[in-house]
């Protein structure tokens, strides 16, 4: 019996680590926007604190202009911060988006190879077994000439010393 050989599995190899770059360059990216969403969410988050203890203050008891107008500079740098962190998700989004395009490509391109291989493998175990059963017809066929031979023969074919 043939080994299967696909004669593409070179091929398919560098598809596969093509795949597999696209896809660290797409984590990576991830990562990157990853960070600026958390960040961008810690400065919403922040503003939120420091604004909810401005109006608690408000109420409870007076506060000099001075420390009105530090706070209010406070929020108006995490608005600044957190609009910059917006910015550069947009920025970043179009990156994103040609580098997940660029690993559905190559993930494509190698899961081809893969089918095709897969197809390729199954024609060969079933060239296989055609070539197993007409292997066994031909051994029945042999065996099933010889056995009427032996029988009309009777124990001729063994001689008699009396």
């Amino acid at each position: 019996m043939k080994k299967f050989r696909f004669r593409l599995e070179p091929y398919m190899r560098l598809k596969k680590l093509n795949e597999q770059q696209k896809l660290g360059e797409l984590g990576k990216i991830m990562q990157r926007v990853n960070a600026l969403q958390a960040q961008q969410q810690q400065f919403e988050d922040q503003y939120g604190l420091v604004l909810d203890r401005l109006r608690h203050q408000f109420h409870s008891h007076s506060q000099s202009l001075a420390d009105i107008k530090d706070q209010y500079e406070y929020l108006a740098a995490l608005r600044r911060r957190s609009q910059a962190a917006a910015q550069s998700l947009a920025a970043i989004q179009q990156e994103l988006d040609q580098k997940r395009q660029a690993y559905q490509t190559a993930r494509k391109e190698h899961r081809v190879l893969e089918l095709l291989r897969e197809a390729k493998l199954a024609e060969h175990r079933h060239a296989i077994e055609k070539e197993e059963a007409a292997l066994f017809d031909e051994f029945n066929q042999r065996t099933t000439r010889r056995q009427p031979l032996d029988k009309a023969g009777g124990n001729d074919a063994i001689p008699h010393t009396l």
